[in-house]
């Protein structure tokens, strides 16, 4: 009898759980962000020569942590263009060097408390970014046969007048550092991108085409 008993409250205590853990698995599964359903593409795997420096997904940036996880994704119209740019670039002798792409509107939010300037910082609470529309990337390039990196005007994300495209602080460029962001930006122009005056390394696209959601946990991103 004892034995039927503590059988019968196994199975009752199986039945009981067995709910929990399956609604459990189905919100995992459901959580997933598939790259195809949001019309994105990752850059991994999609640019050649490209080297990624995703330094918002790591402590060397302004708030000194990492914002994000390390999936550089784009949308894919975009990453289209991207793709044209870098096959130009590597006709040269060049690559793409990523330092950040789609950026959730969370990590937007984070820059904004410390910036809290609009000029380089797009202002959260109005719109945000193209990176937030997975439409905008941040590069520079390199060198494909030594691998040195080009001169550029500033170290990435400075976020002041000295990484201005246009004012009196480009008279203090060096020439080499003129003359590569000029190349990088002639070729990201024909190649449909658009640039902002404040920041020398940042290209979005602005056509029709989709956006993606402004605020993904890249950690649930998948092919």
């Amino acid at each position: 009898m004892k034995k039927l008993l503590a059988l019968f409250l196994s199975l009752a205590l199986i039945v009981m759980a067995c709910p929990t853990a399956c609604a459990v698995e189905a919100k995992e599964e459901e959580a997933w962000i598939y790259l195809e359903e949001i019309h994105a593409v990752d850059l991994q795997s999609y640019l050649p020569n490209a080297r990624f420096n995703l330094l918002f997904a790591s402590d060397q940036n302004i708030t000194g942590r990492a914002l994000y996880e390390a999936r550089p994704i784009l949308e894919e119209k975009t990453a289209k263009k991207l793709l044209a740019a870098a096959e130009k670039f590597a006709e040269d002798g060049y690559g793409i060097v990523i330092y950040d792409a789609y950026r959730p509107m969370s990590a937007q939010w984070e820059l904004w408390e410390i910036v809290r300037d609009a000029k380089y910082i797009a202002d959260p609470n109005d719109w945000g970014s193209w990176h937030q529309r997975g439409r905008a990337v941040d590069i520079s390039l390199y060198d494909l046969e030594t691998g040195e990196e080009l001169e550029m005007p500033t170290p990435m994300h400075t976020f002041d007048a000295k990484a201005s495209r246009f004012g009196d602080c480009r008279k203090q460029w060096t020439e080499a550092a003129k003359e590569n962001s000029d190349y990088m930006t002639r070729v990201m122009l024909s190649c449909g991108f658009e640039t902002i005056s404040t920041e020398w390394w940042h290209f979005q696209y602005t056509g029709r085409s989709y956006s993606l959601p402004t605020d993904l946990d890249l950690s649930l991103v998948v092919r």
